[in-house]
């Protein structure tokens, strides 16, 4: 991947300003059976963050995402979501030009509460596609497409839920087609030939760049 492209794809939650606000979210209780795993997974991050030695970490409370879409499509799964501020340490100001102010993270927890999956809510999404490949989800009808980019949205906290699925061909999906200013954005998903999902990732267009269809 370019520069200038992975450029745009982390600026994409900026871009279009479609993140679910935490507010909206419920805490995940204390005495939750999946706490123990969600702690020693923030403590991990607060040590590696310690040792590079140029920026603090402070962390949200950890939220269930409340998702019919994702239980539908991986009962007994549970996924988990919590956000971060980096700061950097006083007198490392210079060495941590472009720190994003606040990340996000999915986690995904088996039943038995081991972690199975990070997730992260910026970027071209490729992970996910990866997860759908590794549970053999299929997409053989629009109602399939629809509920993978639903659980799509709920898993990376968007508002893209209205942005519709197109079909380019069989073993092809363009999953919340939309055209944002000069680009063209669509989650790309590429199945087999049996409609299990074999790859997908966000792709941004130009809009004087689109093939013809």
């Amino acid at each position: 991947m370019n520069t200038a492209l992975l450029g745009l794809l982390l600026s994409l939650p900026t871009v279009l300003n479609a993140q679910i606000r935490k507010d909206a979210l419920t805490p995940v209780a204390r005495d939750d059976a999946a706490m123990p795993v969600l702690r020693e997974w923030q403590r991990k991050r607060i040590e590696k963050c310690e040792k590079g030695g140029i920026a603090k970490i402070s962390f949200s409370p950890w939220y269930e995402l409340p998702s019919p879409a994702l239980k539908q499509l991986f009962p007994g799964l549970r996924f988990f979501a919590t956000f971060w501020t980096l700061r950097p340490i006083p007198g490392k100001e210079k060495e941590t030009i472009g720190l994003p102010s606040e990340l996000e993270i999915a986690l995904i927890l088996n039943p038995d509460g081991t972690s199975l999956k990070e997730v992260y809510t910026s970027g071209n999404y490729e992970p996910f596609g990866e997860f759908l490949a590794a549970h053999k989800i299929a997409i053989r009808s629009a109602a399939d497409a629809k509920l993978v980019w639903e659980a799509f949205c709920d898993l990376h906290l968007k508002h893209w839920k209205d942005q519709p699925a197109v079909k380019i061909s069989d073993t092809v999906w363009h999953l919340g087609d939309t055209t944002i200013d000069r680009f063209h954005y669509y989650y790309e998903v590429v199945l087999d030939d049996d409609h299990v999902v074999k790859s997908a990732k966000l792709v941004a267009e130009p809009v004087n760049k689109l093939p013809s269809r």
